[in-house]
């Protein structure tokens, strides 16, 4: 007999594992603020997917949610009423209900959810995104939020972003030093110091040139010789520089890791940037 109850609980303790229910979610549409209702539309539905990827809940689709309260004879606009969310929630068959708003002031979005007990009606958590950002990347920050006002963290490493200067084309910086000179190719590989040298020495050559040819005697001539020979080096130099330098400044900037961060200063949010080399 034993043996047989030994068994049996082997057989159906999967069944009891399997049985516990998940906690049951309904997200309510965000409201809008300076939005397209599309935005609000997408937005739930980022929240929806965050939650649900995590696979501890059961979420309520928004097409099964209309339906259920569309047979209970409630609007939509009365859904968002904060009177009548308990009430929602209880007739939808959930213990949690997820609210919000989306407002966008100054180029700047503010994603705002509260996490909603049915039985006491009282606010269990609150989530608020600012973000100064496109919508497609609004979207994902939606997806986390949602994770996060049912407790979910997710632990990320720090995110590699694009690095703010661009690599330059070694091909255009030495085709700038020729038909331009004067150090631009150089300028435009990023070697500053090297443009100015030979800025400078262009310059320099080219004042002495046109000086011994105004003079036209010997003494000019040997001008005019020490200009062409200042002004041929310094073309040269800026050639030669703006190629390899270029190169030598795209390694560089491969060799940067750029992170980004937050500083917080008295309620203020600053974006920096840092970086290791």
């Amino acid at each position: 007999m034993v043996k047989k109850f030994f068994l049996l609980f082997i057989f159906f303790s999967p069944v009891i594992i399997n049985a516990e229910e998940k906690m049951r979610i309904a997200v309510v549409d965000i409201k809008g603020n300076n939005v397209r209702e599309e935005m609000t539309v997408l937005i739930t539905n980022a929240i929806i997917d965050g939650i649900v990827s995590t696979g501890r809940f059961e979420v309520i689709d928004r097409m099964n949610r209309d339906k259920i309260l569309k047979e209970q004879g409630f609007q939509l606009t009365e859904v968002v009423d904060e009177r009548t969310r308990v009430e929602v929630g209880r007739i939808l068959g959930v213990q949690k209900i997820i609210t919000g708003d989306l407002s966008l002031i100054d180029d700047t979005y503010f994603l705002s959810i509260q996490l909603l007990d049915v039985e006491t009606g009282k606010i269990e958590a609150s989530e608020i995104e600012k973000c100064f950002c496109t919508f497609p990347k609004l979207l994902e920050s939606a997806s986390v939020l949602g994770k996060r006002i049912v407790g979910i963290e997710e632990e990320k490493e720090p995110e590699k972003v694009e690095i703010l200067k661009k690599e330059k084309s070694p091909l255009i910086a030495g085709t700038l030093s020729i038909l331009v000179g004067f150090g631009s190719g150089n300028f435009y590989g990023g070697s500053n110091l090297e443009g100015i040298i030979s800025l400078m020495g262009q310059v320099l050559g080219a004042g002495i040139l046109i000086s011994g040819l105004i003079q036209y005697d010997e003494n000019g001539k040997d001008m005019v010789i020490a200009g062409s020979t200042i002004f041929g080096l310094a073309r040269v130099f800026d050639f030669v520089y703006a190629i390899f330098g270029t190169k030598k400044n795209n390694e560089k900037l491969r060799e940067r890791q750029f992170y980004p961060s937050l500083i917080l200063s008295k309620g203020n949010v600053f974006v920096g940037w840092g970086f290791q080399f």
